[in-house]
């Protein structure tokens, strides 16, 4: 394959070269000390609340789990513990402002989120890309990153600056983050307005995979998926219809790769699900996951081992595969839809007229000209095409890992994207 100048290969995984930006904020957090307690996030989140205290405290334990092992994380620098300690707040704050709503308007948990249309499947099948595509369609409503960010109004903030300034904030953190990591926009390109992944709506519960994806934390990885967590999935499903009793439509157009582990909770708390799932070759999906995982991981940690992240990535992505393989007859065939990522990159229409179809969802004329026009101002590699090569640049030999998806290239008809 030719290079072109909008190429990005990254040169400094094992050994990053931090840019001004990455520096400066690296000197801030070295002097002002975090507390990771739970004690500390709740007084943070309380003040930012103007004094609100919240309702139960059946979440705290697990926020002083997260806090724990994040604290005893013996690479994470001062700034990787700022960045999960301003999360944490910021989860709580959310929290404390659910607990109220529902409890001035108890009315909520009676909404339904009917028949919503979810996607799973592995990091980089085109999932984000797809989601992102359908949710132009006007009758869907979907979760933008700035209400994933802070899904509920400050109240508080509204009496003091009488703006409501959730999506400026994003706007402005997103911006900043690519300050510290320039790379992310190709990697991740998203803007405050592109639809989120609706897991991270499980922070608010300290639960689910979240602080899985925002750490290396391997004791607390391993046994993220043997826990059943039905109970995450029915909190997030709470929040969906608080977001849901703000502004309409009703339907809801949700994302998570992380879905793929957990099946079973999924069909439980959203039983009349349209479920797609995505498919591509997992090594090519494992090496742009591992490359990403690796080049943020400069941003909170003083070292960290290249070899050990492609191989825990290389887990994760066989365990949800598994479970795709074992547990897939719990989605209903009838509202069940499989997307390869060659489909998708082929024919983006086809693949969508398929899944309306089986979700039994009109292709208007006006839905058509919004997906079109989002297709073509978002094509692939807008923001810089990303170069990989998943055997230089994390040491390892790509034929035996390749060995561990076996099973799932024989159960689907996947092209190999990687020899």
């Amino acid at each position: 394959m030719s290079r072109s100048d909008n190429d990005i290969r990254i040169e400094d995984l094992g050994s990053p070269i931090p840019t001004e930006a990455h520096m400066h904020a690296q000197r801030i957090a070295r002097t002002e000390p975090i507390r990771l307690t739970a004690a500390a996030v709740l007084d943070s989140a309380i003040n930012e609340c103007g004094g609100l205290r919240p309702r139960t405290l059946d979440f705290t334990s697990r926020l002083e789990e997260w806090l724990t092992s994040i604290a005893e994380e013996p690479q994470r620098s001062a700034l990787g513990k700022k960045i999960m300690f301003q999360h944490a707040v910021r989860f709580c704050t959310q929290r404390l402002l659910l607990e109220e709503l529902l409890h001035v308007h108890p009315e909520i948990n009676d909404i339904e989120i009917k028949s919503p249309l979810i996607i799973l499947g592995l990091p980089r099948s085109g999932s984000t890309h797809l989601v992102n595509l359908i949710a132009r369609d006007s009758k869907f409503r979907s979760l933008s990153r700035w209400e994933c960010e802070e899904p509920l109004p400050n109240h508080h903030e509204l009496a003091v600056t009488g703006t409501d300034n959730r999506r400026q904030r994003c706007i402005q953190q997103l911006e900043y983050r690519r300050s510290l990591l320039p790379h992310l926009a190709a990697m991740k390109p998203y803007d405050a307005d592109d639809t989120a992944e609706e897991f991270w709506l499980q922070g608010l519960d300290f639960g689910g995979y979240v602080l899985d994806c925002m750490s290396l934390l391997r004791p607390w990885k391993s046994q993220g998926k043997d826990r059943d967590q039905t109970q995450h999935y029915e909190f997030m499903k709470t929040v969906l219809k608080a977001l849901q009793w703000q502004r309409g439509p009703e339907r809801w157009i949700l994302k998570t790769p992380d879905h793929a582990g957990q099946i079973r909770a999924l069909t439980t708390v959203f039983p009349d699900a349209t479920v797609v799932v995505t498919h591509r070759d997992p090594m090519a999906s494992l090496q742009s996951v591992a490359t990403l995982s690796a080049y943020r991981a400069r941003l909170e940690y003083t070292s960290f081992d290249l070899k050990d992240t492609v191989h825990y990535w290389a887990a994760v992505l066989q365990n949800w595969l598994d479970s795709v393989m074992c547990h897939g007859d719990l989605i209903d065939k009838q509202r069940r839809v499989d997307v390869t990522f060659e489909e998708l990159t082929a024919n983006h229409r086809s693949v969508v007229e398929r899944i309306y179809s089986v979700a039994d969802i009109n292709m208007t004329s006006a839905a058509e000209w919004q997906l079109e026009s989002f297709a073509r101002r978002h094509g692939r590699g807008v923001r810089g095409r990303m170069i990989y090569n998943l055997a230089e640049d994390f040491d390892v030999d790509i034929r035996v890992i390749a060995d561990r998806f076996a099973s799932y290239l024989r159960s689907f008809p996947i092209a190999r994207e990687m020899s």
